[in-house]
């Protein structure tokens, strides 16, 4: 009999939590078959995968009502509730959000940490040696094996996680948010892994805001709301229900258009009172990049003579794949790095002239792990500190946090422990320490990870604000949905070199360069070519205007009639 995964009313509680954060979930998913879970942050997408997994309650303690049923191949049929999480886990396997959590810390290489796993279960070394290097070129990362784990980019330590998983062939896989921090080539080669693990007869379950990437590969679709179960059924029907942008979900944009429920983004007004005039500062700082050169200590070059300019009022976007030298080049704004040739200049300011002390007075920095940036006990003091230690006087320390605390969603959340916030909301605050500093300079390393909806929208509109007043921005992403809105400038690395420069109109439609370095154009490109529409389209603007002058300035509801 095939493998089946039974959900049965699980209800389950953290301890000390005042409201469970699932209720009565109920859903069935069967050998080869891929669920999708969806949902606003907070809705309960990472505790259902940590109850399939056995680690609620087993590992976080708390109270759980109902089970999760495992029926193998046997026949036998194992409870979750009743089955000790030590043989539970060799059946269940789990993918955190964040790929530094997964890693052992115990394994020096990439392979080693990959077989970590295989070894604590006794697989003889022969077996553990071929199942590791299978998996290692699965997910392209054969040749980062001899690599340290920690001196590997965001993306690749990401698909070592997965491999870690992957590579003990569970019956079940559960992946929270896989592909957030992979560029678009990471994430075929993960989408392409679970399409041969459904293939072969495994269940994969996947908790995502990205359904367009992951529309090809499932089957099922189940979006939760406050823990409980709003939407559920086939796939290609739930991410077509009226209602979803409520929820949090941003459905694939051909089934939007479709079901008749898409408007562009900028069609939602900001969530926040904020203008231009509030953010504007009364110094402005262009930033040049000239020659540098960087190779780190273990030989790796990571840039090979970079050049670039960043304007006030002005985003720039720096994409390219995972490793590509985007984050390498950013740090030396900052000072964390120094380059070996060439310069870097903050305004006038050479920046290797300049502690990181100093630097931090022009530019601002968003880490791609909040868990780098946060060490305060509550988001008012953890944005507060900055602004403090430059010397803020009481009454603009007050203007400047409460300002940043609004521009980021966060004001009711000022006395709160930033780790006791979920991972979207300390995001927020690393976006709010950097705002608050009332630097001319910010940049914001991958800051959509694990973002849904509503977040989304608010980092689109505050960037344009941003823009507006004078600020120089520089986004280093994979959203290539993000960087058509809100980007003047892209700059494409690959190999710690720039590829090339252009707009986003330019960089975005042209195949030939984003195949070269491992990047997809943005959904509205795609679907404006699907419809055959008489120009290029490169936003949603763009593409609404397109719509309405196809069907003489009346927008219709629904993708037949356009």
């Amino acid at each position: 009999m095939p493998v089946r995964c039974s959900v049965e009313h699980l209800t389950y509680t953290y301890p000390a939590a005042p409201t469970p954060a699932l209720r009565e979930v109920a859903f069935d998913v069967t050998a080869g078959e891929v669920a999708l879970v969806a949902g606003a942050n907070g809705a309960g997408k990472s505790t259902l995968l940590a109850a399939l997994a056995g680690f609620a309650p087993h590992f976080f303690g708390g109270h759980l009502e109902g089970d999760v049923w495992l029926d193998a191949p046997s026949g036998e049929r194992l409870s979750m509730r009743h089955t000790p999480l030590a043989e539970w886990v060799t059946r269940v396997g789990l993918v955190f959000s964040n790929p530094f959590n997964q890693m052992s810390g115990a394994r020096l290489t990439v392979f080693e940490e990959v077989a970590f796993g295989l070894e604590n279960l006794g697989v003889p070394p022969d077996e553990i040696r071929r199942r590791v290097a299978a998996v290692l070129d699965q997910l392209g990362l054969a040749a980062l094996a001899d690599r340290s784990s920690y001196a590997l980019s965001g993306g690749q330590q990401q698909r070592v996680a997965i491999a870690s998983i992957l590579v003990l062939e569970p019956e079940l896989l559960a992946l929270d948010e896989p592909t957030a921090q992979l560029d678009p080539e990471g994430t075929r080669e993960v989408l392409a892994a679970l399409e041969a693990l459904s293939q072969a007869q495994h269940i994969v379950v996947v908790a995502t805001h990205d359904l367009e990437a992951f529309e090809p590969l499932a089957t099922h679709g189940l979006v939760l709301r406050d823990g409980r179960v709003a939407r559920r059924g086939a796939f290609a029907d739930v991410v077509r229900q009226p209602g979803l942008a409520a929820l949090g979900v941003t459905p694939p944009l051909s089934a939007a258009l479709e079901s008749g429920a898409w408007k562009p983004w900028s069609a939602t007004p900001p969530p926040f009172d904020l203008t231009p005039d509030d953010l504007a500062l009364p110094t402005f700082l262009e930033v040049r990049v000239e020659n540098v050169a960087y190779r780190y200590p273990e030989g790796v070059e990571a840039l090979r003579s970079v050049s670039l300019v960043m304007k006030p009022g002005q985003v720039v976007a720096l994409v390219g794949r995972n490793g590509a030298g985007k984050t390498t080049l950013s740090k030396m704004l900052i000072g964390l790095l120094r380059p070996e040739a060439g310069r870097v200049l903050i305004g006038e300011h050479d920046a290797r002239a300049f502690s990181v002390a100093r630097l931090a007075r022009w530019v601002g920095y968003v880490f791609q792990n909040p868990a780098d940036q946060i060490f305060k006990r509550t988001v008012w003091d953890e944005v507060a500190f900055g602004p403090r230690n430059l010397g803020f006087s009481p009454e603009r320390l007050k203007w400047a946090v409460e300002l940043a605390l609004a521009a980021c969603g966060l004001e009711g959340l000022a006395a709160a422990h930033p780790y006791e916030l979920l991972p979207n909301q300390r995001r927020w605050v690393t976006l709010a320490s950097a705002l608050a500093m009332e630097t001319p300079v910010l940049v914001l390393d991958e800051p959509t990870g694990g973002f849904d909806r509503f977040d989304h929208l608010r980092l689109r509109h505050l960037l344009r604000a941003l823009r507006a007043a004078g600020r120089t921005l520089l986004l280093i992403t994979h959203d290539m949905s993000l960087v058509a809105e809100v980007a003047d400038q892209v700059v494409v690395m690959g190999e710690g070199r720039v590829l090339a420069e252009g707009t986003p109109r330019q960089i975005l439609t042209d195949d030939e360069l984003l195949a070269k370095a491992g990047l997809e154009p943005p959904p509205v490109v795609r679907v404006g070519r699907m419809l055959k529409l008489p120009r290029e389209v490169c936003t949603e603007e763009e593409l609404a205007k397109a719509l309405r002058d196809r069907n003489g300035g009346i927008w219709r509801s629904g993708f037949l009639g356009v």
